[in-house]
């Protein structure tokens, strides 16, 4: 254990606790202090307006009428991710949440949040003409004649302010910043002319990594081509209108509401009973299907244990994350024995925001032991059936049309155990599921590998930007 000794004058009308002193932090602070244009966050900015809610009664379905809701998981790349987000009605915007408005171009910064995503910023892009924000997030107004809102976001990527924000947030698990200590976080603040040079140099490296990225992402999306040949489905033209006409008769003994009578779901839904063969429900493809728990209090109070799993360790491409894992005590992993994950275990996300979101558990996982929290289902196949080929399919734009059918519910959407008897697979010779499966996992492996290699370029990218900022580079 690293011990950090500090004198008891160091302390009076200052933070107390101890890891704020850590020898590694103090360096760094030191070094900041004596950068060339070195400056604090405070003497920016110019106003603070931090969101509020989510409250009962502020969300709408209506996304026509509503407006934008941002959340802190609608942060990415210093950016707006709009796949998932939320609205809320449009008096609420006008009247109680008036004061944190925000439009295009407009900074926004996690106030509050894990310790990975705390202190993230993003800017609202020219797509969102007006939203509002939850309780996590502030709009931060900067004297943007000493500093580009662009450059920030660079800046708040950087390693030297997360070593800031690590150290500065408070909390265990879930970290929060005031306006008084983001105000502390020491940054260089070049000329306007050379923060744009290296936004330019960060924006043509992201450029880049997205180009391989996306390439990654087409690679996957290849295997739904494959699938539907293999399977002999040729997909009939879906119409998405948003607005349309049924009958009692129809609905009768059925989901009520409208979004799921859509005709983009019963077109599909038809097809599929009428021109497939071999159809089973994903509950009938299972041996089991089994629901997760977790201590009372949170597993985030626990630093060392059992890796529980859940919805934010689902990978779009259908794998499971390793990394900013959360844990259980192992006596209670000892209770909840049923809901330990094996290898080849399917990872369904029941509820909350990334709901329908599949992943598999690989036979080479890097923990003996795991086990998921109440967040997710696992889907245990049964032995005739290859779990990468139900991976396959459920991530096709069949599997994923039918889980977006049965996500139901408005603040927090959710998929019941009872909807996996809607969600129908057809089910080929064990050679075919084997073909599909290993046409997967090649696209797979080949677009892991550009991922990681858009990111190391990346990377070298974003060191030598912080060694520019930091004086110890030149252009």
């Amino acid at each position: 254990m690293q011990e950090n000794k500090v004198k008891i004058s160091d302390l009076m009308s200052k933070r107390i606790d101890p890891y704020y002193y850590n020898e590694e932090f103090q360096n760094l602070i030191k070094k900041l202090k004596q950068t060339k244009n070195i400056c604090s966050v405070g003497t920016l900015i110019k106003s603070w307006n931090r969101g509020d809610g989510p409250r009962e009664g502020f969300y709408t379905d209506d996304y026509q009428s509503g407006v934008p809701f941002i959340r802190i998981n609608n942060l990415k790349q210093n950016s707006i991710d709009v796949s998932d987000i939320k609205y809320i009605y449009r008096n609420i915007h006008e009247t109680r949440l008036k004061r944190t408005k925000v439009t295009a171009n407009n900074l926004i910064f996690a106030i509050s949040g894990t310790k990975e995503n705390l202190g993230t910023v993003a800017i609202i892009p020219d797509t969102i003409k007006e939203a509002n924000l939850n309780s996590a997030l502030v709009r931060l107004d900067l004297d943007n004649l000493r500093i580009s809102n662009k450059y920030f976001c660079v800046l708040f990527s950087s390693k030297f302010v997360r070593m800031q924000i690590n150290y500065i947030g408070k909390g265990a698990a879930q970290n929060n910043l005031n306006n008084e200590e983001i105000s502390q976080i020491l940054i260089p603040v070049p000329s306007l002319d050379l923060q744009e040079q290296i936004v330019k140099i960060m924006s043509d490296a992201n450029i880049k990594r997205q180009e391989k990225y996306d390439n990654a992402k087409n690679l996957l999306e290849s295997i739904n081509d494959i699938l539907l040949k293999e399977l002999n489905i040729i997909i009939p033209k879906i119409d998405d209108k948003k607005e349309f006409k049924t009958t009692i008769s129809n609905i009768l003994g059925s989901r009520l509401d409208p979004k799921y009578h859509q005709p983009k779901y019963e077109t599909l839904a038809k097809y599929i009973k009428t021109n497939t063969k071999d159809l089973y429900s994903l509950e009938d493809i299972c041996d089991e299907v089994i629901s997760g728990q977790r201590p009372k209090g949170g597993v985030s109070q626990v630093k060392e244990g059992i890796p529980s799993l859940g919805g934010e360790h689902v990978l779009r491409d259908g794998t499971i994350e390793t990394k900013n894992l959360k844990f259980i005590p192992e006596d209670f992993h000892k209770k909840q024995i049923k809901s330990k994950i094996n290898p080849l275990d399917i990872i369904l996300v029941k509820d909350g925001a990334t709901t329908g979101k599949v992943g598999i558990i690989p036979e080479e996982y890097p923990f003996k032991e795991a086990n998921i929290n109440e967040h997710v289902f696992i889907l245990r196949c049964k032995k005739h059936i290859n779990p990468y080929y139900i991976l396959a399919f459920l991530l096709s734009e069949i599997g994923q049309t039918q889980i977006e059918r049965e996500i139901s519910g408005a603040t927090i959407m959710g998929i019941t155990k009872d909807s996996l008897k809607n969600i129908l697979i057809p089910l080929p010779s064990h050679n075919t599921q084997i073909l599909i499966a290993n046409e997967y996992n090649m696209r797979l492996e080949q677009a892991q590998n550009l991922k990681k290699e858009a990111d190391k370029e990346f990377e070298k990218s974003k060191a030598r930007v912080e060694r520019i900022i930091l004086g110890e580079e030149t252009l």
